[in-house]
């Protein structure tokens, strides 16, 4: 039986690949670096989103964008928040939602350093799978001494 379309043809079964050695590492210092961001956020706010103070931690959010990958695991650009506040900023970048975020942004970390992070964001970054795990190590030692930075 031939099939129209691509997508609809099954799948051959065999050997599933595994991810590079370099997503495997990005992949681990995201996860241990959003569980840091939202204990922190955690204990620094009660429990509570950082922007909007109402709802509960659901996950790290980015104030500049995440796609600036000198800036992605920088703990001054993260914080806790609820998923509502994190859809909103998905949705409206520049927008409204977009003023509100700042000011909490600089009342969290102060302006000097968001204005470095606005400057650097373009810089060039590329490190290699165990640079990425140097980083995810320190993180986690941050994490079992409880420095909250």
């Amino acid at each position: 039986m031939t099939f129209p379309f691509r997508k609809f043809r099954p799948r051959k079964p065999g050997k599933k690949r595994l991810p590079s050695p370099y997503k495997r590492a990005y992949a681990l210092l995201w996860a241990v670096t959003s569980i840091y961001v939202r204990t922190r956020g955690g204990r620094r706010n009660g429990g509570r989103c950082e922007i909007c103070n109402a709802k509960p931690i659901q996950c790290a959010y980015h104030f500049i964008a995440g796609r600036w990958a000198a800036i992605h695991f920088h703990l001054d650009n993260l914080c806790a928040a609820c998923s509502g506040c994190n859809l909103a900023e998905m949705l409206n970048r520049h927008g409204p939602h977009d003023d509100k975020v700042r000011a909490s942004h600089v009342r969290m970390v102060g302006e000097d350093r968001v204005r470095w992070l606005e400057e650097h964001k373009r810089d060039p970054w590329k490190k290699s799978a165990a640079e990425l795990l140097d980083e995810k190590r320190a993180i986690e030692a941050k994490l079992a001494k409880g420095d909250w930075v």
